[in-house]
């Protein structure tokens, strides 16, 4: 279960690609992952902490102090949000989403804004330092 125990890639600066393994095993004793992995490169196994058991309480308020940082936010309070649960994630939290959207970490940010959930599965993400695009996960 990679939502787990996801399978990243780390770029030259710093940042980290993650990967859903599509198949495993085989007698060729085989890994294939939904993006392309370049050859030569490290795999990662991480750890999702506490994230599932929580509905990423922690990760939620982080994201949305960051996206009151940035871009047009920066300028005066949102008046929606929206949050974009990867499929992998959204089966590792499973019922406990709940958990992370009312947990005092996110609730007490959020208020009584108005916010749309959905999952998805291609994500594409821009990394900072590589100033590049990238497939993340699942396509």
């Amino acid at each position: 279960q990679t939502a787990q125990k996801p399978v990243g890639i780390k770029k030259p600066s710093g940042e980290i690609v993650t990967n859903h393994l599509a198949a495993l095993g085989g007698e060729e004793k085989y890994v294939d992952f939904f993006a392309p992995i370049p050859e030569g490169a490290e795999l990662l196994i991480m750890d999702s902490g506490d994230g599932p058991s929580t509905g990423y309480a922690d990760a939620l308020a982080n994201a949305y102090d960051t996206a009151k940082s940035q871009g047009s936010l920066a300028g005066g309070p949102p008046t929606a949000g929206m949050i974009v649960y990867c499929g992998g994630m959204a089966i590792a939290v499973g019922d406990k989403l709940d958990e992370g959207l009312t947990s005092d970490a996110f609730a007490s940010k959020v208020g009584d804004l108005p916010v749309l959930g959905m999952t998805c599965f291609g994500e594409q993400a821009y990394l900072e330092g590589q100033k590049e695009n990238v497939q993340r996960n699942l396509s």
